[in-house]
């Protein structure tokens, strides 16, 4: 605890009052939201500088994703390589943010008489709109191989832990440094830098070659309107169908009320067109 929190409140306070403020600064949309979950963690610590967003890679090239994870054991030894590893593939193949990881559920739910499907209960980061967008999506990942299954499972019992740790800004910090080192030391030209939410980016633009904008606001769970300039319809670079093993699966009831909404905006956009 930094001593000018020792001055005001009592450790049970602190813990209650950081928990509160870490809820909060969680749904923020902000570039430096990490930045805020450790100075809050670890406070009165000195707290790297990030990179502009500018400068992120908004999505991930197949060969460069294959190459990263090839080479991750020749730049580190340790387990936050493995646990790298692990989170490459769990967020290319849902699409969760980064911190999404911090809260997730896996479950099986009866399919007919002998099938269950997979489900992955993730809590939104970005809620602030329950409306619009709810403050929880479940995604059905039946249709991926055994071995994404298992990585998946990895990184959300792995994220969870971290999490109740309180530990989780700083594991994360961890291996997007070391995402970061490996993509600089096999790609020296790139003028972009991959970051763990350049595989949430990638997931969206495989996707779209399967899914309309509702399933993909569903998959992402936020409304996915596909028209800024740094969207991916723009700039789509999606892999082969090859490459493209399997998409999650969102739930009707989600596809349902994003449908409704981008309805909604795309009346509103053509009456204000008029």
């Amino acid at each position: 605890m930094a001593p000018q929190c020792q001055l005001l409140w009592s450790e049970g306070t602190w813990r209650s009052n950081r928990a509160a403020a870490k809820f909060y600064i969680r749904g923020f949309p902000d570039d430096h939201v990490d930045q805020a979950l450790a100075l809050l963690e670890y406070p009165g610590q000195r707290i790297l500088h990030r990179a502009e967003a500018g400068d992120v890679a908004c999505l991930m090239d197949r060969a460069h994703f294959e190459r990263i994870r090839d080479s991750l054991r020749l730049v580190s030894r340790s387990e936050n390589a493995l646990w790298l590893d692990d989170f490459l593939v769990a967020g290319v193949f849902t699409g969760l943010g980064s911190d999404e990881w911090m809260l997730t559920e896996l479950g099986l739910q009866a399919k007919g008489f002998r099938d269950e499907r997979l489900l992955l209960h993730i809590f939104n980061t970005r809620c602030s709109r329950l409306g619009a967008n709810g403050s929880y999506r479940t995604l059905d990942l039946s249709m991926f191989s055994a071995d994404v299954r298992e990585t998946i499972r990895r990184v959300s019992d792995l994220g969870r832990e971290w999490a109740l740790a309180g530990e989780y800004a700083n594991r994360k910090s961890t291996i997007s440094k070391l995402l970061e080192r490996t993509g600089r030391e096999l790609f020296p030209r790139m003028q972009l830098r991959y970051t763990l939410d350049s595989l949430q980016h990638q997931c969206i633009a495989n996707a779209q070659t399967r899914c309309g904008r509702p399933e993909v606001s569903a998959i992402l769970g936020d409304l996915f309107v596909g028209e800024s300039s740094r969207n991916y319809s723009h700039r789509r670079r999606a892999w082969d169908d090859s490459h493209i093993t399997a998409i999650p699966e969102p739930m009707k009831e989600s596809v349902l009320r994003f449908g409704r909404i981008l309805k909604m905006y795309d009346d509103r956009k053509a009456l204000r067109a008029m």
